[in-house]
């Protein structure tokens, strides 16, 4: 195969003012391969005809890219066509609008799906990928990207923190999980290891030894943060335990550890639980039930 095929041109080295001579009166195709950081984009007319391939850096070179589309879109329509995936191109999408170019979304997993179909080849790259996506493109498979209100892009914002802090309890959670196994796998069994009383007894006292050392005060914690749940008999066989536990004694900073990890994981929670809030009232707002 030939490597011309697949040409591309330095955004610097773009003749945009002959581009624009060709594409006056027509309508212009811009794929857009999305990267972190190396674009690459096709420019066609809807009538067929090939412009060429532009690549570039982004950021540091995608105002010049910006400005030569602006060009363009100042003699004729131009659709922009992109991979519905990830975050790396919104910020040029966001742009593109802001010419006025019409912009076009294209399922990322097509795109991979038709590489080999498109020329024979499995493997894709940069180039390849802008073919497919104007080639889909010109065969109706793409659609309007329709952008999410300020509710909505709200709310996504908002589940992102939400997921992302659940994620954060989990990892804490399972960090305690070992640590008590260890020290004092009784209060597990006892309590639950996402019991609130639990938790606060690890962060007030640290392990086993110092409950069972600080009896009255570890049951008056106990009553408290139970708020009446927690049954006389339970407390007491929490008590016991501390004094038999099978665990391995904790040392001074294992005993510290106990309660560093204890006190992360009631302040993920305290956050979690208002970021639940929150949720709650976002999509209240956005599916009008409030």
């Amino acid at each position: 195969m030939s490597k011309g095929r697949y040409r591309t041109v330095e955004v610097k080295r773009v003749n945009w003012e002959a581009w624009a001579s060709q594409a006056a009166g027509e309508v212009v195709v811009f794929a857009v391969d999305v990267a972190k950081e190396d674009f690459v984009g096709r420019v066609d007319l809807r009538d067929g005809a090939h412009l060429g391939r532009v690549k570039w850096r982004h950021p540091e070179q995608s105002a010049e890219l910006l400005a030569g589309i602006g060009r363009l879109a100042a003699v004729a329509p131009v659709e922009a066509v992109m991979e519905s995936s990830g975050t790396y191109g919104d910020a040029l999408r966001w742009q593109l609008r802001r010419l006025g170019v019409t912009v076009y979304q294209v399922s990322a997993k097509r795109v991979h799906d038709e590489a080999e179909v498109y020329d024979g080849v499995p493997s894709s790259h940069d180039a390849k990928a802008t073919d497919i996506i104007a080639e889909l493109h010109g065969n109706g498979h793409t659609q309007v990207w329709v952008e999410n209100d300020a509710q909505r892009r709200g709310l996504n914002a908002q589940l992102q923190m939400l997921y992302q802090c659940k994620g954060l309890y989990q990892q804490q959670l399972n960090r305690l999980e070992a640590l008590l196994a260890r020290h004092w796998p009784e209060a597990m069994a006892l309590l639950g290891l996402d019991s609130a009383t639990l938790h606060r007894l690890i962060a007030d006292f640290g392990g086993p030894a110092q409950v069972h050392e600080l009896e009255r005060q570890a049951r008056a914690l106990m009553c408290k943060t139970g708020r009446g749940g927690l049954r006389a008999e339970k407390i007491e066989a929490v008590l016991q335990s501390a004094a038999t536990t099978l665990g391995l004694p904790c040392v001074l900073e294992e005993r510290q550890l106990l309660r560093w990890e204890a006190k992360r994981l009631i302040a993920t929670g305290e956050e979690l639980r208002r970021i639940e809030r929150l949720v709650e009232q976002a999509v209240g707002r956005v599916f009008n039930l409030t």
